[in-house]
Formats: structure tokens, sequence, C-alpha cells
């Protein structure tokens, strides 16, 4: 087929099937979600765990990633072997909260004010994979608002179906990610964690750089897009 044709039909087949709702709508997010990615370390690191279910006889991190419903990434982190999700479970700490109350609230002034980035402070409240005291009241803080989030989850079928929708949205994501970083071998080649979180990073940069050509792509009319193919094939 030539080139100007092979073009033209794949314009049509774009046009053909309407874009994912992710990338369809510029309408503002509503929700938010945060799950992870697991990758191999396939380079001897002291970051890397063992976990057999997920990396075999080998050693490997987590990259916690957050998405919102427009399926664009918020922000991420490098966790060692794989996370453990305590966050329903036990008692919540309120000792540990008052004492670091007012920290608490100097974090939150912060970010609200924008004079610190909330990533920068993510990396500030963990040292080696292992939250900070503060970083630990926070996440109890956390906790607090985890509680009615499952018990709504429990009884009410539409919020269970919105995540629901979420979670394929991230699942979509990720395995997109799979296809881009390394040719879907799932393994990262970075000793330390600094040179690991770099490289997630720019992954979670050219994911959101897919998902914002997507929606213009679909969005452009349907001869505009030929004009593009032909001058491609004329070029």
């Amino acid at each position: 087929m030539p080139g100007r044709a092979r073009r033209a039909a794949a314009v049509n087949a774009s046009q053909a099937s309407s874009p994912p709702p992710a990338t369809a709508s510029a309408a503002p997010a509503k929700a938010a979600a945060v799950d992870g990615m697991r990758f191999v370390v396939a380079v001897p690191s002291i970051y890397a765990r063992p976990n057999r279910k997920y990396f075999g006889p080998r050693r490997g991190i987590t990259w916690l990633n957050m998405i919102n419903d427009q399926t664009a990434g918020l922000g991420y982190k490098v966790v060692s072997g794989t996370p453990l999700n305590t966050a329903a479970r036990g008692k919540i700490d309120v000792a540990k909260i008052r004492r670091h109350w007012p920290d608490i609230l100097r974090v939150a002034a912060s970010i609200y004010t924008g004079s610190v980035r909330a990533y920068d402070i993510v990396r500030a409240l963990q040292r080696d994979s292992h939250p900070t005291p503060l970083g630990d009241a926070i996440a109890c803080y956390g906790r607090i608002f985890k509680s009615p989030h499952i018990l709504a989850f429990i009884d009410d079928e539409p919020y269970r179906r919105d995540i629901k929708n979420i979670r394929n949205l991230q699942e979509g994501r990720h395995s997109l990610a799979g296809k881009i970083f390394h040719g879907g071998k799932g393994q990262i080649y970075k000793r330390y964690h600094t040179g690991m979180e770099d490289q997630l990073g720019a992954l979670g940069l050219v994911l959101n750089a897919v998902v914002l050509e997507r929606r213009l792509h679909g969005r452009r009319p349907r001869a505009a897009q030929l004009r593009d193919a032909e001058d491609d094939d004329e070029e």
C-alpha cells in the first residue's frame, strides 16, 4: 500500500473508534487513585527487596503512582520491594498525631500556598524508603479518612463502580508503561534510589505526553489529519 494511502487508512481507523473516556474529555478531574507497578532490579542494589510472588528469585522495587480520572499522572514514589498496606489495620495512634500536629499544619500550609511542591515534601518525609516520624504521623492522620472510605466502599454500589473505573484506567496506563519502559521487560537498571526515581519520573512524563497527544489527536478534524498524512508522505 502506498505511504499516503496507508496513513489515510490509519486516520480513518482512528476516527472510526472513539477515543477512550480518559482522553476524549477535558472535563475537570473529580477523582484520583494510587497503585503500584513492580520492577525487577536487574543490577545489584541495596534498595531492592525480595518477594518471590512478584520478583521470583530476584529482587525488585514498586513504583507507586497517582493518577486522576483523566489518566494524568499526579505524583509517584519509589518503594523498596512491595509496600504493605496497613492503612486500614489496627488502631489510629492519636497520641502520635497530637505530638506532630504543629508540624503537620505547617506542611499542609506550605503545600496549600505553593511555597513547596508536594513531591519535595514526599521525598523529605522518608529516608531510605522508610517514613520519618513526621511522615508516620501524617500517615496515621490519613487513616482517619481511610475508615469512612472503606465503609462507603462496602455500602455504596455507585462508589464502588467509580473506583473500579479509575482502577481500570490505571491498569491500562501501567500496561502502556510496560511497553514503553525497556520494551516490556519489567526491569530497571539503576543501582541507587535517586537514579530509580529519576528514571521512573521520566517514564511518568512520557506517559503524560502520550495521554495529551491522544487527547489532542482525538479532537482534530479528520480533514486536518489527512492533510498531515499527505505532508508527511511528500517529505
